[in-house]
């Protein structure tokens, strides 16, 4: 009888660092809250977080303002630069809150 393997443990994806989306010419993110019920999700700028930081180290740190659930999927925005710059600040400050 063959032995059965052990499933390995999922491991976190690693995302692309700022800086890799930046050289694509997008600045801008949006974070998805982790729990797929909610929907919630906002566009912000990635300006304020250095080059070196993989989407995927930034994601334990947004705490939904809808539900309340620590974690989110973050993703770069590509249509960042179609949206009005009012827009953008309105949504960052009222509806995101990043530890």
């Amino acid at each position: 009888m063959a032995a059965m393997r052990e499933p390995t443990p999922p491991t976190g994806q690693q995302k692309i660092t700022l800086g890799e989306m930046r050289s694509s010419g997008v600045r801008g993110l949006l974070v998805y809250c982790a729990d797929y019920r909610c929907a919630h999700a906002v566009r912000i700028s990635a300006d304020r977080w250095p080059d070196q930081i993989r989407l995927s180290d930034l994601e334990a740190l947004f705490v939904c303002q809808a539900c309340g659930r620590r974690g989110a999927d973050i993703r770069p925005d590509w249509d960042w630069d179609t949206q009005p710059k009012a827009h953008r600040a309105l949504s960052a400050l009222a509806r995101c809150t990043p530890l």
